[in-house]
């Protein structure tokens, strides 16, 4: 339906050994126009970042900085084994 968007989001993350940084992190937008179906769907952007990610990850006015920001407990890097 145009005009029409539902925006889903689905993170999640578990530490079971602290991460002293972060060596490449891969984000990737995928847009469906029919929720029951994956043909329709594709994958019109996909950000790589192989240097500075904690920096890039917790800089403000990204995609993911709302997502980032609701974390708990807070983004921080390095990061703690959660258990």
């Amino acid at each position: 339906m145009v005009g029409r968007t539902n925006v889903i989001m689905d993170v999640q993350a578990r530490f079971i050994r602290p991460a002293k940084s972060f060596h490449k992190i891969s984000v990737s937008k995928v847009a469906c126009s029919e929720a029951v179906s994956s043909n329709t769907c594709s994958h019109p952007q996909e950000w790589v970042f192989s240097s500075g990610v904690c920096a890039i990850l917790s800089a403000p006015l990204m995609p993911w900085t709302p997502i980032f920001a609701s974390m708990q407990p807070a983004f921080k890097c390095p990061m703690n084994a959660v258990r």
